[in-house]
């Protein structure tokens, strides 16, 4: 079916950006490159805590979305902000100053998440006719594949929200796609709308973490921003 080869290109994206190291290209927020050295040891101290939010967030979203996430950041990365975290221990008097630096310039955790909407939309013949002729064409049954990315800034949860894109969307019908076709999509989603629309979802949220039910609402959402369309 179409929005199955849809999923699997889908899928292929996600994993291409997985090869991908993006603070070889110079990514990153001002802690991650330094900035931390200029922080006082409570704010330091906030950001470790905001870390240790982010690395549980991380291990509920891989559980609620076992075949959608994918994570981009290296897992020994993410192994070792885990044990620097660990190694903190409870007590902010006490904790290390270098060791709550380097928790704070750690590399950010990031992912994708593979999201699936359904919904339906009337096609262009029936946009065509009138009255009971139109009526009576049933809608086409519609299914969105949206590959979202989220990175969690230093910052995240308690004072900043998470930073997300669209990577790629794409509409396709639920039937087979026929051999002679190329896959395409159907309807084009206002990726920008998508995005800050997931945003006042999470800013609802926070400071408590927000990424599964922004995540939720978009699927839900996701056909209220269809723009221009081809429905067959």
């Amino acid at each position: 079916s179409a929005h199955v080869l849809a999923r699997t290109r889908m899928a292929e994206l996600a994993l291409a950006l997985q090869g991908l190291d993006p603070m070889a290209a110079g990514a990153g927020s001002s802690s991650e490159q330094g900035g931390g050295s200029t922080l006082s040891h409570e704010q330091l101290w906030t950001i470790a805590e905001g870390r240790r939010a982010q690395l549980v967030e991380l291990e509920c979203l891989q559980a609620l979305f076992p075949d959608e996430f994918v994570l981009l950041t290296p897992a020994d990365a993410v192994s070792a902000l885990r044990a620097r975290c660990e190694a903190l221990g409870h007590d902010v008097a006490s904790a290390d100053a270098a060791a709550l630096q380097e928790v704070a310039a750690h590399r950010s955790l990031e992912f994708v998440l593979q999201l699936t909407a359904h919904g339906e939309r009337a096609s262009q013949a029936a946009d065509d006719e009138e009255g009971d002729e139109a009526a009576a064409r049933p809608a086409v049954a519609l299914v969105a594949s949206i590959l979202l990315r989220v990175r969690f800034p230093p910052e995240y949860p308690q004072a900043a929200p998470p930073e997300v894109s669209v990577e790629d969307s794409m509409v396709t019908t639920q039937a087979p796609l026929p051999q002679n076709k190329v896959l395409a999509t159907l309807a084009i989603l206002d990726e920008g709308g998508l995005v800050c629309g997931f945003l006042a979802r999470a800013a609802e949220c926070l400071p408590d973490p927000c990424v599964y039910e922004a995540a939720t609402w978009l699927t839900e959402s996701a056909f209220d921003f269809v723009g221009q369309a081809w429905i067959p």
